[in-house]
């Protein structure tokens, strides 16, 4: 759970307020509207910390919520390759 706190903390996980609510509407934790990812913050921890171990670690190995907006569209304008472009090769 301390590795998804920092990871939260330093915009790894949950980089953006969208994936906030994603993750919390996923989980089915209410939250109301959210003003931002600090004020989300005591929410998300909470709902971690109830979370099961094996879905912390689920998490934790989850590349595609370390992903934020903008290291999606460097990897697309650069022409990165992912998985799921060389399949379609």
């Amino acid at each position: 759970m301390r590795a998804l706190a920092v990871g939260y903390e330093n915009r790894t996980f949950l980089p953006q307020l969208r994936d906030v609510q994603r993750f919390l509407d996923r989980t089915g934790v209410p939250h109301g509207k959210l003003k931002s990812r600090a004020a989300a913050t005591p929410i998300v921890i909470r709902t971690l910390a109830n979370l099961p171990p094996d879905n912390l670690t689920e998490l934790l190995l989850d590349k595609t919520s370390t992903d934020s907006d903008y290291a999606l569209l460097a990897r697309a304008i650069m022409g990165a390759k992912t998985p799921s472009t060389t399949e379609n090769r």
